[in-house]
């Protein structure tokens, strides 16, 4: 039942609700490792309202009463949106071949790091072709941070396409040959 809520949702938002250890350890020891609700052993940090990762926000529970608070924010779905979560799950989930790389959980475990490395490599030949100083760059927003600090920021806006579907760009604009790179197939 949660799990299609967060589906009608457009999903989890977890990276904007991830909290880091140290104010993970200050609920902790704020609400002496207690349940908020029920008093037994805290396991889980909640959002009391919203995402805010203010201290003022968060309470400690344990799993039954963080399901229980959950489970009170739920609504039947209506049934043009249980139509829709009985197609999604014919098509995506259930049947006997995934439709996409990501919907095989097993696949994609061993394939999203090598598509991950790919991508940045791409990147990385893009800011060489450029000319861009790559030494140094580790992470793909490095990589970003360094383009967007050498390019105009009208060129810039021509050839941000590239980070949506990765196509293959030439880079001979930078010559003076134009604004807008050409993109290839």
């Amino acid at each position: 039942m949660v799990k299609n809520a967060f589906l009608l949702a457009g999903g989890y938002q977890a990276l904007g609700r991830t909290l880091p250890t140290s104010i993970r350890l200050e609920v902790k020891t704020r609400d002496a490792g207690k349940c908020q609700v029920c008093g037994k052993t805290g396991t889980d940090i909640d959002h009391i309202d919203g995402s805010s990762a203010d201290l003022d926000n968060l309470q400690l529970l344990c799993a039954d009463c963080h399901h229980a608070k959950t489970a009170t924010n739920l609504v039947p779905a209506s049934e043009e949106q249980r139509a829709w979560l009985l197609a999604l799950n014919l098509t995506r989930v259930m049947p006997p071949k995934p439709a996409l790389l990501a919907d095989d959980q097993n696949e994609w475990q061993h394939a999203w790091r090598g598509l991950k490395t790919a991508r940045k490599q791409r990147l990385l030949d893009y800011l060489t072709t450029a000319g861009i100083p790559a030494k140094g760059l580790k992470t793909r927003i490095d990589m970003i941070n360094a383009r967007d600090k050498w390019a105009p920021t009208a060129t810039r806006r021509a050839v941000t396409q590239f980070e949506e579907d990765d196509p293959i760009v030439d880079w001979s604009w930078k010559a003076g040959k134009g604004l807008r790179p050409d993109l290839n197939s």
